[in-house]
């Protein structure tokens, strides 16, 4: 949202700045002056929520939530999302992968930055180790900063590549010494994706060929142990999403992106062999994440398109209920979700569209939709006072909303309207009437929006 934020806010300040001026009819040229006056300001929407790629909360407060955004920061909520802060905005880097609370501390939080959920727009991390501190001796950082919610983060490079980079607490060195260095076999220019932590092992997976591997945790790193092999298909494999069993450290869960094998695979023996149980994998490139309840084994999660539970361990799928119909319900295209540890039927769970909650084991869901984390692909503005913004955005259809209004708290998500569906893309007005504005969304889509009745007309 800070980056469609910003990109709107500029608009403005292009369509001020061009009018002309009384005394001469020109354009007024623009200064350095008149540039220092400016100030950003959010015009929303938060109502349309936007792509989250990770949500943890704390074990003992599930009210207290962090979610990693793909490109609007990280944020923070203490009251179930009823508010939210974001704890990140003053750092370089705003996309995020991964999250994670360090079970001996909650005040530290790993953050791995970059998408790891990459697609044709995919914006990527700058790598680093990051926690809120209270103090962080013996930091080596390459930057420090203070978030608005008062936290300070202590920032360090640890490993780069070209698309995601790693986040982990200072002066400590990254667990999975697995992913510190490119394993025998791994293609160059390959990056470590993840890594999942087994009692007596670490499991990692890298991409774009992807190798399982377990390394015996130390405290000073750790040395490769070996590929994985027993019952993993040979040749290629993409994407690898790993689940360990909070219940049983010697269950595990993985989805593998493989050319003819590709599905959900299975270990009851700490991953010395697995045996493939189910063929449900769906576009891994994009998705591929699984997840075990945290009481009990046998029940697997698997988020993709659609959201589907197991109660066998991966042998047998039910595609959960979270829309009846297009654009009714929970918005499809999943990507996270953390369940409640002490309470089962509750659970996060989020995606494209943003986040959504159920104490209902995913019968039924609340939308937390307060979160201004939409990405625009492009926007417009029109000519008329004060002037409307139209933009289409990712997976979450196209808008248009006014740049002012007389509501005492400015614009709210009430002034937004949806204009498109999909994936919305480019929108412009025609310039000599506000009336009439064009726009596109994916495979090539083109239409006419009469702003004032709301009528679309396809474009062939």
């Amino acid at each position: 949202m800070r980056t469609s934020c910003v990109t709107l806010s500029v608009v403005s300040a292009v369509v001020l700045l061009a009018l002309p001026t009384p005394a001469t009819g020109q354009a007024a040229p623009i200064s350095s002056e008149l540039l220092r006056e400016l100030r950003f300001r959010s015009v929303g929407p938060a109502v349309t929520g936007g792509r989250i790629h990770d949500v943890e909360a704390l074990p003992h407060d599930p009210s207290t939530i962090y979610l990693a955004t793909a490109s609007g920061g990280i944020w923070k909520s203490t009251n179930k999302g009823t508010t939210w802060t974001p704890i990140f905005e003053c750092q370089a880097v705003s996309t995020f992968g991964d999250l994670a609370i360090a079970p001996s501390d909650p005040d530290v939080i790993w953050a791995g930055t970059g998408e790891q959920n990459n697609r044709q727009s995919t914006s990527w991390g700058n790598g680093g180790t990051a926690r809120p501190m209270r103090a962080a001796p013996g930091c080596t950082s390459v930057s420090k900063g203070r978030t608005t919610s008062g936290e300070s983060w202590c920032i360090r490079q640890t490993r780069t590549s070209p698309t995601s980079g790693l986040w982990g607490p200072c002066g400590r060195q990254v667990p999975s010494g697995a992913c510190s260095a490119r394993p025998t076999g791994v293609r160059p220019g390959s990056t470590c994706c993840s890594w999942t932590r087994s009692p007596g092992w670490w499991i990692s997976r890298w991409t774009p060929t992807s190798r399982a591997r377990s390394t015996p945790p130390r405290t000073s790193g750790c040395a490769v142990r070996g590929e994985l092999t027993n019952g993993i298909p040979e040749g290629d494999k993409g994407r690898i999403g790993l689940a360990v069993a909070k219940t049983n450290p010697e269950v595990l869960n993985a989805t593998i992106e493989h050319a003819t094998e590709r599905g959900v695979y299975r270990s009851e023996d700490g991953g010395e062999s697995w045996m493939k149980v189910n063929d449900l994998n769906q576009r891994p490139m994009y998705y591929s994440h699984i997840f075990i309840d945290p009481t009990n084994e046998q029940r697997v999660y698997q988020v993709a398109t659609s959201f589907y539970m197991s109660e066998d361990g991966g042998a047998t799928f039910e595609t959960m209920p979270t829309r009846p119909t297009y654009d009714v319900g929970v918005h499809s295209d999943f990507h996270t979700m953390w369940i409640d540890p002490n309470n089962p039927s509750h659970f996060y769970l989020a995606g494209d569209a943003g986040l959504h909650e159920t104490w209902d084991m995913g019968r039924t869901f609340i939308r937390i939709n307060n979160l201004p984390i939409g990405q625009f692909y492009a926007i417009g503005a029109d000519m008329r006072q004060p002037y409307y913004v139209y933009g289409g955005m990712q997976d979450n259809h196209s808008w248009m909303a006014p740049s002012a209004t007389r509501h005492w708290i400015g614009i709210i998500n009430d002034d937004w309207r949806q204009i498109g569906f999909g994936d919305g893309m480019y929108w412009q007005p025609d310039p000599t009437s506000h009336r009439y504005v064009y726009g596109n969304s994916q495979n090539g889509n083109y239409s006419r929006l009469d702003a004032e009745t709301g009528d679309i007309m396809s474009i062939e």
